[in-house]
C-alpha cells in the first residue's frame, strides 16, 4: 500500500520552508504544493530541485 503525505503551502514563509524540507529529508513528507504568490516561493522552488524523490505541485491562490 502506498501512502502519500502531502504538506500544503510550501513557500509561505522561511520557517515553513525549513520545516517542510527537514521533514522531506527525514522521509516523513512525500509530496508538497508550492503556493504561487508568496514571498518565499522562489527559494522553495530552487531548493525543491534537490528532492527528486518528492512530488511537487502548485497551489493556486486567486485574489479578488
Amino acid at each position: 500500500m502506498l501512502v502519500i503525505i502531502n504538506a500544503d503551502d510550501l513557500g509561505t514563509s522561511q520557517e515553513i520552508n525549513e520545516a517542510r524540507f527537514d521533514l522531506m529529508s527525514a522521509g516523513l513528507i512525500t509530496s508538497s504544493s508550492l503556493i504561487a504568490n508568496t514571498m518565499f516561493v522562489e527559494s522553495a522552488a530552487e531548493r525543491a530541485r534537490g528532492f527528486t524523490d518528492v512530488s511537487f505541485g502548485v497551489h493556486l491562490n486567486l485574489l479578488a
